[in-house]
């Protein structure tokens, strides 16, 4: 915004203080003021000067919606069906994988599964192996029954996968399985 956009709301509600100060107490020093009429034109015409200034100042262009902005494709889709009905699986892609520790010891996982096929894919397998620096603590599996719309993604939220055969600080997760079509 312009200086003159910030001084001139400033300016207006003191000129309008002023004048209502004269309508409540009017000056005879000042000729303007000296009634309570003419002290009441000259709010009037504050307040109208204040009107036409607003509509006359440019509008400011709406400012974008919050939130993200959707992830730009950088790689076309996958066209070829035949390709992608065979092995489903490996056109799809895991982002933002986290997993936590549930009080009865399961494995949550949250994330979410990206499509990049043509071809919505439905019930994707997912697999972890869970580890604890070097030492393997088991491997656990779900299924998300839910659909990877074509070139869309899928957000899950505490899918759980079971309970690993040890403690665990980590995770190495991929898919196991889908179906296309």
């Amino acid at each position: 915004m312009s200086f003159i956009a910030y001084v001139l709301p400033v300016l207006w509600l003191i000129a309008g203080v002023l004048a209502l100060s004269f309508v409540i107490r009017p000056n005879p020093r000042l000729p303007i003021v000296a009634t309570r009429g003419r002290a009441l034109g000259v709010l009037g015409g504050v307040i109208a000067v204040a009107v036409v200034v607003g509509l006359a100042m440019p509008k400011k262009a709406a400012a974008p919606a919050l939130g993200a902005a959707p992830p730009v494709r950088t790689t076309p889709l996958v066209a070829d069906v035949e390709a992608v009905r065979a092995h489903p699986e490996t056109y799809l892609t895991l982002e933002s994988v986290t997993s936590f520790h549930k009080s009865d010891g399961s494995v949550l996982l949250t994330g979410a599964v990206v499509n990049n096929t043509v071809l919505p894919i439905r019930a994707p397998a997912l697999s972890c192996k869970m580890a604890q620096g070097a030492a393997a603590a088991g491997t656990v599996s779900a299924m998300i029954q839910d659909t990877v719309p074509s070139g869309g993604r899928l957000i899950f939220a505490a899918i759980n996968m079971g309970k690993a055969t040890g403690p665990w600080d980590r995770q190495a997760c991929t898919i196991t399985g889908a179906t296309a079509g």
